[in-house]
């Protein structure tokens, strides 16, 4: 018997190359995908025992090295035009492109080394401290009620207790989600119109493992931030971060001028809402890296609280480099 490797770009074709070499008497006895996809598989052939076949002589034998399906640049130049696509900018796909190369990885490596580099890219922010008084600020209709009203069911339901505080004088205003969380939990949602009110909501919920702030949206862009942002700014000596929440399903020119917009809070960490809306996934990320704001939650949708969950550099890697997270 002699030991043939045949390969094939599937395993269908490395079978009828072998059947080709061997016949129907050539067995299967090793299998290997390779790294450029491709299917590596080693068969017994029966030979004529009559037939003596001489060893190799050392000179003549050559180690066997498989060829990458593509060029190393080849590679790269598909890894950029698949963050490109998934809404990065060509500076910023270049600069990833650029960290991956020099792990020297190529072909479907260079995924992975893709990922690496975002991680050292796209921050991450630290899961809150006990204690931790969070404002969601943003945009109306970015999801700022519905993010802090399920965050706060999840805490509440893994037995933190939870303090609830609305920004603003008017009670109308307070966000429907982020008050049904509160009653769910059996809580009360303080109103503060002024830094007064604020200071005293704070001092009320002193005995809560985390205390979350709702925001009514501005819908205006101007540099004059609203009132509620306003009162925010005006109370830093109380401690509050903010979590700017930015629908990931809006043009890069909005999201940048949203950013700006809300820039003298200086948000502590972003919240990325409507994936499941999101031609372009990666642009809110981008846009947040650029800006050195760490990524806290990402949700897909507005409705289902499991759809709310944990930044992670794992998930980046799949909104830039797939288009989704899991």
């Amino acid at each position: 018997m002699t030991i043939v490797r045949v390969r094939g770009r599937d395993l269908r074709e490395a079978l009828e190359r072998a059947r080709s070499q061997g016949g129907d008497d050539a067995l299967v006895v090793a299998q290997e995908s390779l790294p450029d996809g491709s299917v590596s598989i080693s068969v017994s052939v029966p030979t004529d025992p009559n037939v003596l076949v001489p060893a190799p002589r050392r000179a003549d034998v050559r180690r066997k090295v498989w060829p990458s399906a593509e060029p190393p640049e080849n590679g790269l130049r598909d890894l950029t035009a698949r963050l490109v696509r998934n809404g990065a900018s060509e500076a910023f796909a270049a600069r990833i492109g650029k960290l991956a190369a020099r792990e020297g990885a190529s072909g479907i490596l260079a995924i992975d080394a893709a990922a690496r580099a975002l991680a050292t890219c796209v921050a991450i922010a630290p899961s809150p401290q006990r204690g931790a008084r969070i404002a969601f600020v943003g945009p109306s209709g970015a999801g700022k009620s519905s993010a802090a009203g399920r965050l706060a069911l999840r805490m509440g339901r893994a037995g933190r207790r939870v303090g609830f505080v609305g920004l603003g004088a008017d009670a109308e205003r307070v966000g429907l989600p982020f008050a049904a969380a509160a009653r769910a939990l059996g809580r009360p949602v303080a109103i503060a119109g002024d830094s007064a009110a604020l200071e005293r909501a704070l001092r009320e919920c002193s005995d809560c493992d985390i205390v979350l702030l709702d925001s009514p949206g501005d819908a205006s862009l101007h540099s004059d931030i609203g009132g509620a942002q306003s009162l925010l700014v005006a109370s830093a000596q109380l401690s509050v971060v903010s979590y700017l929440v930015l629908s990931a399903a809006l043009s890069r020119r909005v999201l940048i001028e949203q950013c700006e917009a809300h820039a003298p809070l200086s948000p502590r960490a972003a919240v990325l809402t409507r994936f499941d809306e999101a031609s372009e996934p990666g642009t809110a990320v981008e846009i947040c890296a650029d800006r050195s704001i760490g990524l806290a939650l990402l949700s897909k949708g507005p409705l289902q609280e499991q759809h709310l969950c944990r930044a992670d550099a794992e998930r980046v890697a799949d909104l830039m480099l797939r288009g989704r997270f899991e």
